[in-house]
């Protein structure tokens, strides 16, 4: 069954955006109809926010704007803010803090990845990349793995001393699905 995924990251919330997301997790935020079948999750700590619904893929995007919107009329601070709808692939973002208008084609890229099929599959999204097995002076890129142990430390020393760009995978698919 195809679903929508909304993730809400925010920085320093304040008590009013805080009762809002409390507010959200009951589905009783005024003026708000909440679709049937929601799945929320709140998290929060003393410097972030998170809010996380997992609905049907029938619930309307002006549902999720109008939460996205409420929450902007309280001057929340978005790390992030985007939707994802599994019959699609596609995601909406509004916000990230993440650079996400990168170009990739034609540049040269080393990929500190493990998994070959991941490479694999994201080569195909650049048009003629030129791969690199090793961090260069002439590396324009360095795409790391998500999970930090994975990483061939030495390489991302390199990386970072040549003052090469680095993203990560998750990176990466963030700017593929906002292109």
């Amino acid at each position: 069954m195809s679903s929508q995924q909304l993730e809400f990251k925010l920085a320093q919330p304040t008590p009013k955006v805080l009762a809002a997301l409390i507010a959200i997790h009951n589905q009783t935020l005024e003026g708000v109809d909440f679709p049937a079948g929601l799945v929320i999750e709140v998290q929060q700590g003393a410097e972030q926010a998170s809010l996380l619904i997992e609905a049907a893929s029938s619930a309307e995007f002006e549902f999720f704007d109008g939460l996205y919107e409420h929450l902007c009329s309280l001057d929340a601070q978005f790390e992030v803010a985007k939707l994802f709808a599994s019959s699609t692939g596609t995601t909406h973002f509004w916000e990230s803090s993440l650079e996400l208008d990168i170009e990739f084609d034609e540049k040269r890229i080393v990929f500190l990845l493990k998994d070959q099929d991941d490479i694999e599959e994201m080569l195909e999204q650049i048009d003629e990349p030129e791969l690199q097995q090793s961090v260069q002076n002439n590396t324009q890129l360095v795409i790391i793995s998500d999970d930090e142990a994975e990483n061939d430390q030495a390489q991302l020393v390199l990386a970072k001393s040549l003052n090469i760009p680095i993203i990560t995978e998750e990176h990466f698919w963030e700017c593929q699905a906002f292109c």
